[in-house]
């Protein structure tokens, strides 16, 4: 009798276990799945324009090279109280992209004042969302969150205006993007914290924005400081710390792969895109001018009056690149053609486990700093999973999704996936 007990208190028991650890692999394939852009994704990011030829030039680069929509980093035009410059300006965007087009914009510290004025720059850009169909939210351009195709992006005054404080712009950020359901997120801004840009500007935003937008595992747009700037992966925006399992560093100490980005829960990058057409400054920090640069070897690719080649331009990134939801290629283009950075971007997602439901998990992970790629499921089981990575041919079960990767991990440490 004793026995048939403890065999039925071990039955239950199993039961038990396995029931638990299917709900739980359940909300991590729930969490897991996430809204993508719509293929092929065309964003032009660009800050700092003025409405001179100049900024002409850089608009008409935008439409040739046909983007499906722009972020703009503030600082349309140099009159901050002047509405007419406001109005000069949309009218010279307009004529070139059309007045339904997806034009977005942040305040910069020359708009503050035609940004909020009656039919200023916030007016106009929220007609011109409405017309183009996006969903936007909140006080546009200070701060405010937008959805258009897929793409969830919050624009932000990113400090030093007086109409919301540090602690505002960092919490509203954490409310927005803590639990999104997108695959793709930006944090759009004009300033800059004085360690992330290349010229003369001081900190103005505070590390709270950085933070937040790394931890929730967004792209950092800005502008402010008239140059080009781009970072490698980093895990710490505060100290400029280089995600070193992703970029490993050589015999010297410099970070590799400066063009291959990851962007995922905590770690991300960030960029200045600042020559959109009023002018452009020199590289005042991190010397030398030429790669891997100073600093901490953060720094993955800088455009200022210091290097060859420069001129204004636009940063394109495109999501959701030839059917892969996971994966974006960026690079930033002058006007006369030239492409001055090149890089790529991939999330911590992808990769069906079943074609019945069409379940994602992610794709990245890390064992003790090695880089597990994507893998090929063979079979769906209860409570678990069974994976065989196609790289190396080494499979792995377990119950937990997240573990699987540190079981590929243990069995090949000697190849790194790419």
């Amino acid at each position: 009798m004793n026995a048939k007990k403890g065999t039925l208190i071990i039955a239950i028991l199993l039961l038990f276990s396995l029931l638990v650890n299917n709900l739980r692999n359940s909300a991590i394939l729930a969490q897991a799945v996430k809204t993508p852009t719509d293929p092929n994704l065309k964003v032009a990011f660009i800050g700092d324009t003025g409405y001179g030829d100049n900024a002409r030039a850089v608009l008409n680069l935008i439409k040739n090279e046909g983007a499906d929509m722009v972020l703009h980093q503030g600082d349309m035009s140099y009159g901050s109280e002047n509405i007419e410059d406001a109005i000069n300006w949309h009218s010279l965007m307009v004529g070139i992209l059309g007045s339904d087009y997806p034009y977005f914009g942040s305040m910069g510290n020359h708009d503050d004042e035609a940004w909020i004025a009656l039919g200023g720059y916030q007016d106009l850009l929220e007609v011109q969302a409405t017309k183009a169909g996006a969903k936007c939210s909140g006080n546009y351009g200070i701060n405010s969150i937008c959805t258009y195709r897929g793409l969830e992006f919050i624009l932000s005054e990113g400090g030093n205006s007086g109409f919301t404080s540090d602690d505002e712009n960092e919490q509203y950020i954490r409310d927005q993007f803590d639990d999104s359901s997108h695959l793709w997120k930006i944090c759009a801004w004009h300033h800059n914290q004085s360690e992330m840009q290349v010229g003369g500007k001081e900190s103005s935003t505070g590390w709270g924005v950085y933070e937040a937008c790394r931890e929730t595992g967004a792209i950092i747009a800005t502008a402010h400081e008239h140059s080009y700037s781009r970072t490698k992966t980093l895990t710490n925006m505060t100290n400029q710390t280089v995600d070193t399992a992703h970029h490993p560093v050589d015999s010297v100490g410099v970070p590799q792969n400066p063009d291959n980005l990851i962007v995922s829960t905590g770690r991300t990058f960030a960029f200045v895109s600042g020559i959109g057409g009023k002018n452009i400054r020199d590289q005042e920090r991190c010397w030398p001018y030429d790669y891997p640069y100073g600093c901490s070897f953060e720094w993955a690719r800088i455009v200022t009056t210091n290097q060859e080649g420069t001129d204004y331009g636009a940063l394109f990134i495109t999501f959701n690149v030839d059917g892969m939801p996971n994966t974006a290629s960026g690079e930033f283009k002058t006007i006369k053609g030239d492409v001055l950075d090149s890089f790529t971007i991939t999330t911590g997602t992808s990769e069906p486990i079943s074609k019945e439901f069409e379940l994602y998990i992610p794709v990245v992970g890390s064992f003790q700093g090695h880089d597990l790629g994507p893998f090929e499921p063979v079979e769906v089981l209860t409570g678990g999973y069974e994976a065989r990575c196609r790289r190396c041919n080494q499979s792995a079960w377990v119950g937990d999704s997240r573990l699987m990767y540190s079981l590929l991990g243990e069995k090949c440490r000697k190849a790194r996936h790419r």
